[in-house]
């Protein structure tokens, strides 16, 4: 089994991105935070990412996030998704 690799990303933009591998189990709808996590869910299903202030204050100024899912292996190409950003 491969552990799960998540990592958040800030551009100098004011973006946020998170990039996971291998990808979630299931396609998440939306984002929100929850106290000191990043909580993606969607079709009955949630995550939950552990996040530092920085990133939390980050997401407060975004509408959203870019969700990039890498492969475990092989040439697939990464699979990602815009999500917004709810209260």
């Amino acid at each position: 089994m491969t552990d799960r690799v998540a990592e958040f990303l800030l551009s100098d933009m004011g973006g946020v991105t998170l990039s996971v591998r291998p990808p979630l189990p299931f396609v998440p709808d939306a984002v929100r935070v929850r106290g000191g996590q990043v909580e993606l869910y969607g079709e009955t299903k949630r995550v939950l990412f552990a996040a530092d202030a920085e990133v939390i204050s980050a997401l407060g100024q975004a509408s959203g996030l870019l969700l990039i899912e890498h492969p475990s292996t092989g040439p697939d190409t990464p699979r990602e998704l815009e999500l917004q950003l709810l209260d």
